[in-house]
């Protein structure tokens, strides 16, 4: 335990952790930063959220049919306060403009600009909210018109849960907002540890230190003592910047939304649906999960690299491509939208066992290596 605590030490050597550091700002006020700061982004979501909030807490997670007609007399409680508002104002009078269902289709000059400046300069809640519940309204009931996409399985996914008299009221953009969130942090993660492990290696092999661990029993299995350093020192990376990020994420607050399933049909989009029914908050555990074994798998691709390279640019030119194939396709299926019924469902689990089985593998192979390599 002693050696790995002396190898934790130096793996966390200042400059590494402050180049560390730096790199992580830079990357959260290019790539995370505006997930906070304009969410809900834009009127329209601020009251969708707003409108499903309150339904959330009159009806519970899902509305049903009963419940629908419970929400279309709100609706037509809100057209009557509407109505009587614009009856009070002289300008919308005299644009013709009398009741909200005028106000919604006018195509006069005149009353566009009323009703633009009423819902965007004045931002009338009333105006928005009437907008979005009326949305929410028309998506529970004419979800059968829908045309349904995709292979067999997919469509029979899709009317399962489109003919559900339950359903899950979760806005489309509560879970975009953090997936987009989850997919930037375990990137930013994956980096850290790549500028953190990388140089392991480099200092032993540029001091010519190997043919002395060589000579000793201890030095033989010291490559395993590194491995465990390492995989440790993943482990606080990811712990701390997930840390981080969810303290901030707390202020989207979003946690009314934890116990509502993630397939909904107030999700708008190309096969909005995923094949496990679980809730938001569970959503967000299972993609914590998959940054944490992804980032250990990281840590010992990265191990690995370091001990074959020659020098620190040879590490990171390795490990250009694979990162770059990792961000590029496989991200999709390890962490942003695991599950999702567009693509198989086997797929997820199938891409982390076959990328596990390949760590594991060369960790066993380079271990073994290291015990009989000629000194």
């Amino acid at each position: 335990m002693k050696v790995v605590l002396y190898e934790l030490r130096k793996i966390f050597d200042w400059k590494i952790i402050a180049t560390t550091m730096v790199f992580c700002f830079v990357f959260y006020f290019i790539f995370i930063r505006f997930e906070f700061r304009h969410y809900p982004n834009g009127p329209n979501q601020v009251f969708q959220q707003q409108v499903a909030l309150q339904m959330i807490e009159a009806y519970g997670v899902e509305i049903n049919a009963q419940e629908l007609e419970e929400l279309k007399e709100v609706q037509q409680r809100e057209i009557q306060r509407f109505n009587e508002y614009i009856g009070s104002r002289i300008d919308f009078q005299e644009a013709g403009i009398k009741t909200y269902e005028q106000y919604r289709t006018t195509e006069s000059e005149l009353g566009q600009q009323l009703s633009h400046r009423l819902a965007h300069e004045e931002q009338l809640d009333l105006s928005w909210e009437l907008q979005e519940r009326a949305h929410l309204i028309e998506r529970y009931e004419t979800r059968e018109w829908w045309l349904l996409e995709g292979t067999e399985r997919q469509q029979e996914r899709q009317l399962e849960i489109w003919n559900r008299e339950e359903q899950a009221i979760l806005p489309g953009f509560v879970l975009e907002n953090y997936q987009q969130i989850i997919t930037y942090t375990a990137m930013m993660i994956i980096l850290s540890i790549v500028i953190v492990l990388a140089p392991v290696y480099i200092k032993e092999r540029k001091n010519h230190l190997f043919l002395l661990q060589y000579s000793t029993k201890l030095g033989r299995n010291l490559f395993y003592k590194k491995i465990l350093a390492s995989v440790l020192t993943a482990l606080m990376i990811i712990t701390l910047e997930l840390a981080v990020i969810f303290f901030l994420y707390a202020g989207n607050q979003t946690s009314a939304f934890f116990a509502v399933e993630i397939n909904s049909i107030f999700i708008w989009g190309h096969l909005p649906f995923y094949w496990l029914n679980i809730t938001f908050g569970q959503y967000i555990l299972l993609t914590i999960g998959f940054v944490y074994v992804l980032g250990v798998m990281i840590a010992l691709l990265v191990m690995f690299f370091s001990r074959l390279a020659p020098n620190y640019l040879t590490v990171i030119g390795i490990q250009i491509p694979l990162i770059g194939v990792l961000f590029g396709w496989l991200f999709n299926y390890l962490v942003q939208t695991p599950f999702h019924i567009d693509f198989p469902i086997f797929i997820t689990p199938l891409l982390y066992g076959t990328c596990i089985s390949i760590c594991v593998a060369l960790i066993f192979f380079q271990g073994k290596k290291e015990q009989r390599v000629d000194i």
